[in-house]
């Protein structure tokens, strides 16, 4: 079943996320290191969970963005377990909003039965309601098989961030 996350789907929220990051680390892109769950690429910090704890908080009740521009975490459910999520954001940062796919993850072993293509189909249906026609998303430089999906979900990749590391 698909709805939007709760206060209470925090817990199960971070445990599929932190089990996917440390057995992926080719998951972690700049907004994990932004954000401070990963100190480098492919490397978590020692705090990350509980950071991301915060983070996924404070999407679900909107606490710490701009009340001008929602955010939302869609959540697939079977029998009360989360076993996918994104993170949707609306950002104002030029001509007009345009939407962020934060995050985007299928549990392990549920992967290639259709999940992905279902929580893309929810996104876009999300952001269209919004009012939203502009997507992008960021993923991992080592997560090949994500962009493989992204690019067979109509995604294109537009450019490369890069980061000083002295």
């Amino acid at each position: 079943m698909w709805e939007k996350a709760k206060i209470t789907d925090i817990n199960n929220l971070t445990e599929l996320f932190w089990l996917n990051i440390k057995e992926s680390p080719e998951y972690i892109s700049h907004g994990e290191i932004q954000m401070g769950i990963a100190d480098a690429p492919g490397h978590l910090a020692a705090n990350g969970r509980q950071l991301w704890m915060r983070y996924i908080e404070k999407k679900i009740t909107g606490e710490g963005g701009d009340a001008q521009l929602p955010s939302v975490v869609l959540v697939y459910k079977d029998n009360g377990e989360v076993k996918a999520f994104c993170v949707l954001d609306i950002s104002q940062d030029g001509d007009k909003p345009f939407g962020v796919i934060c995050d985007m993850l299928v549990k392990p072993g549920l992967r290639g039965e259709g999940l992905g293509k279902m929580l893309l189909s929810k996104a876009k249906e999300w952001f269209k309601s919004m009012n939203i026609n502009d997507i992008y998303l960021e993923s991992g430089v080592d997560n090949h098989t994500a962009h493989a999906f992204f690019k067979k979900q109509g995604f294109r990749e537009i450019s490369h961030i890069f980061k000083l590391m002295e």
